[in-house]
């Protein structure tokens, strides 16, 4: 997804909204994404606007850190599960993909519960060694 469509589709049409829904009690929300490029754009294009809406961004956030987004794990998760999946019977690239898609919710849908709150659990313990490594993840995570 490129920046634009990634300030469009995500941060004015779902983000945002959501968040002024929140907001009408006066706190304010702070908004992690990763280093990727789409993200690093809509922010320098967007600051006015997320600032408005109550959201600060957190800007120096350490590249490459999946330790720290919570559906990494889920994705690795379903990254393991699909392949075992066969997809036969399909007689287009269309069938194959929209099977995909179908086996990647039913999936999803199955993930174990208590897989999804160690994932949850390990957020702080992670972070808390990010902090005494100085803001770098040259360790190895939770």
């Amino acid at each position: 997804m490129d920046w634009y469509l990634y300030m469009h589709e995500v941060l004015h049409s779902r983000l945002y909204p959501f968040i002024e829904r929140l907001h009408s009690n006066g706190d304010f929300y702070w908004l992690v994404e990763d280093n990727a490029g789409s993200h690093l754009k809509a922010a320098r294009y967007d600051k006015e606007k997320s600032e408005a809406t109550g959201i600060h961004r957190v800007e120096k956030w350490p590249p490459n850190s999946p330790g720290f987004n919570m559906v990494e794990p889920a994705w690795w998760y379903l990254k393991k599960k699909i392949p075992r999946r066969r997809f036969r019977g399909a007689k287009s690239c269309k069938e194959v993909a929209e099977a995909v898609g179908r086996a990647m919710v039913d999936e999803w849908e199955r993930m174990p519960q208590k897989l999804i709150n160690r994932y949850c659990d390990n957020f702080h313990p992670t972070l808390r060694r990010m902090v005494d490594h100085g803001g770098s993840n040259n360790y190895k995570p939770v």
